[in-house]
């Protein structure tokens, strides 16, 4: 990918290239973004960066969940 490709983000086809659903006590929408392509090459990697809605949903059996 180069600096003419298009960005990677919600929508598009490269930002769904797994489930990356995750399951977290009390939150209805947690993704973990590993696995995005990078710009510059590569991929961000698993298990780093999250996004969900509503983090003071999760209970805190969710805040524990690995």
């Amino acid at each position: 990918m180069d600096a003419s490709s298009p960005v990677a983000g919600p929508g598009s086809p490269l930002f769904r290239a797994a489930d990356r659903h995750l399951p977290v006590d009390g939150l209805a929408n947690a993704r973990d973004l590993g696995g995005i392509p990078l710009l510059s090459g590569g991929t961000t990697p698993s298990g780093v960066f999250f996004i969900s809605e509503n983090l003071d949903q999760a209970t805190d059996t969710g805040w524990e969940q690995p």
